[in-house]
């Protein structure tokens, strides 16, 4: 009898840890259902059809993407694109380009805009292995912050039919270097379809 008693223990013991262990997660959920009740006609989610946003990359070149789907959407003022830069530098953080400015073209109407922000961060390594070569590595980004369509009208009627719908999007994007060079695929652009 006596090992009988002291088999169970063990098993109460694991019992007890699965208890504890599944205690912060009923509070959790009963938090999470008490927070639903008190606000749930007060939705965060967009549900007016009025939301669209992309992010696409081809080589070093990012976008981000605001579309509103007509321009009397709530949010038509925020309807453009954020654009983005990357490179690759050594045994140095400060950004060795510091004038990006990027072409940008949709569905034919064109714009230029200088990069407002700039920044590098040590670039990590992946693999077996640690680098002793003492090269330090740095990613870097340089971005404009969003291109708004109301605030240009060629790029607004290019990007909206005049009933208000929505237009595909063309997108073509080249960006001018501080030396002078433009990296656009040899004048082809970074293209992107929507």
């Amino acid at each position: 009898m006596d090992n009988v008693a002291e088999c169970a223990k063990p098993n109460d013991a694991m019992r007890l840890f699965r208890l504890l262990a599944l205690l912060p997660l009923s509070l959790l959920v009963a938090c999470s259902a008490e927070e639903s009740a008190t606000s749930s006609d007060e939705s965060n989610l967009d549900t007016s059809g009025c939301g669209g946003l992309d992010v696409a990359s081809r080589g070093p070149v990012q976008l981000s993407m605001t579309r509103s789907p007509t321009t009397s959407c709530w949010n038509i003022d925020n309807a453009g694109v954020s654009l983005g830069y990357s490179w690759s530098q050594t045994n140095n953080a400060t950004p060795q380009w510091s004038k990006i400015g990027f072409w940008m073209s949709v569905n034919g109407a064109d714009t230029f805009v200088a990069a407002d922000s700039y920044e590098c961060f040590a670039a990590t390594t992946f693999g077996p292995g640690h680098d002793t070569s003492g090269t330090r590595r740095y990613s870097c980004w340089a971005r404009a912050s969003r291109v708004r369509f109301n605030r240009d009208e060629r790029l607004k009627n290019a990007s909206y039919a005049s009933d208000g719908r929505r237009l595909p999007w063309n997108m073509q994007v080249a960006v001018a270097r501080d030396d002078g060079s433009w990296d656009s695929l040899d004048g082809a652009n970074y293209r992107f379809d929507y």
